[in-house]
């Protein structure tokens, strides 16, 4: 999920640190558009979660990226954050 630090979502402990999910469900919507035959740029918009035996909470993420179609095919960077609440800053 962009917009969110690596293992950062999922089933929590007694001291609320996340362990992990046996099942994990995720969505993206994503529109990009190349400005020229090499560069473009792309909005997008992430949904989901980790679960076990809990319930299914999706957390929401939205960013930007960058598209650059190299000679080995197209490279992206993405910049997301966190749109659920408790989280914060910027992946």
């Amino acid at each position: 999920m962009r917009g969110y630090g690596y293992e950062s979502i999922g089933p929590t402990d007694l001291n609320g640190n996340v362990v992990g999910g046996t099942e994990s469900f995720s969505a993206s919507v994503e529109l990009d558009h190349l400005f020229t035959k090499e560069w473009g740029a792309a909005v997008f918009v992430d949904a989901g979660d980790a679960v076990d035996d809990t319930p299914l909470d999706p957390k929401l993420g939205a960013g930007l990226g960058v598209r650059w179609v190299s000679p080995i095919g197209m490279l992206r960077v993405d910049v997301g954050v966190p749109l659920s609440p408790g989280y914060d800053g910027w992946q």
